[in-house]
């Protein structure tokens, strides 16, 4: 890794930009069957938990897709998983950088601004192979559950990239992102690939579907997926996990929403250490609103 590059990320997690708090004319259901929020296109909708996340049957209509980038090139490679025993070569991966992979959430997808955002300030901070899944197919569905129980297909197929792609090639370091569903689309990939993964950032993980009692640890984002799992929770009891689920979980203004400075679209904020457990000075930070799309925290030390 390289040391002499430590900087620290924070990252605006993208579920939408505000659920509606808890009131008692929406019924007593509210909140735990079901809840309604505005997206990141100020689009408004219903969730309903009603269906758990235990399988992958009935997955159609959609695939995933991963897109590799690096400093050299930073147009994207397109990745195909092979259908024999042959690895996936490519004329990009550099095996003796880390590797970083970014799984976006629900209602969103590759070319969202955060995750472009993310991938660029990633490679201006090291010299790293970049893999962007992306699975908007399958995750841009009104219908919450189905996204949900989608992530576990998208999991295998990220593990099976990750043990194809580990056949030619040696992988130094690997970590694991992602947002909302997609922290359980990176949880599955912990848990079914053969690769050791060393470290899984769970951006706000999903709540609906995957924290509540019939569901145990193997369906959600926990600390057994890779050698180390570290929770960032800025929306608790609403989108986000609640209880700790990781190594070191963190909860920045109690983890819950509203956070500070963002008041205008209600979005919450996820930090994102890259090499350090504790910051020891902000030298800067950019907020930018801009209705619903992604704000980003640069914080160095």
């Amino acid at each position: 890794m390289n040391f002499f590059k430590d900087v620290f990320l924070s990252l605006l997690c993208l579920l939408g930009s505000n659920a509606l708090p808890y009131d008692n004319e929406y019924g007593p259901d509210y909140g735990n069957e079901w809840i309604m929020f505005i997206d990141d296109k100020g689009m408004n909708h219903t969730m309903d938990f009603s269906t758990l996340p235990t399988d992958d049957r009935g997955i159609m209509f959609g695939d995933a897709y991963f897109y590799l980038y690096t400093r050299q090139n930073n147009e994207s490679e397109i990745l195909n998983i092979p259908d024999d025993d042959s690895p996936i070569i490519s004329k990009n991966f550099n095996s003796s950088n880390e590797l970083k992979v970014i799984a976006h959430g629900w209602y969103s997808g590759s070319n969202a601004e955060w995750v472009q955002n993310f991938k660029d300030i990633i490679l201006r901070t090291e010299d790293a192979n970049v893999i962007i899944v992306d699975w908007s197919e399958l995750a841009d569905n009104p219908i919450y559950p189905w996204s949900a129980c989608s992530t576990r297909y998208v999991g295998k197929r990220t593990a099976k990239l990750l043990d194809k792609f580990s056949q030619a090639n040696q992988l130094n370091y690997v970590h694991l992102i992602g947002h909302s569903l997609g922290a359980h689309v990176m949880g599955y990939t912990g848990m079914f690939t053969n690769v050791t993964v060393d470290r899984i950032t769970g951006l706000d993980p999903a709540r609906p579907l995957f924290e509540i009692p019939r569901i145990g640890p193997n369906f959600r984002l926990d600390k057994s997926d890779a050698k180390f799992v570290d929770i960032i929770h800025t929306c608790g009891g609403i989108y986000g996990y609640k209880r700790s689920h990781g190594h070191a979980d963190f909860y920045p203004n109690d983890g819950k929403p509203k956070q500070p400075g963002c008041e205008g679209v209600q979005q919450v904020i996820a930090l994102y250490n890259y090499r350090s457990l504790q910051s020891r000075q902000i030298n800067k930070i950019l907020c930018r609103i801009n209705k619903f799309q992604s704000i980003i925290y640069c914080i160095s030390m």
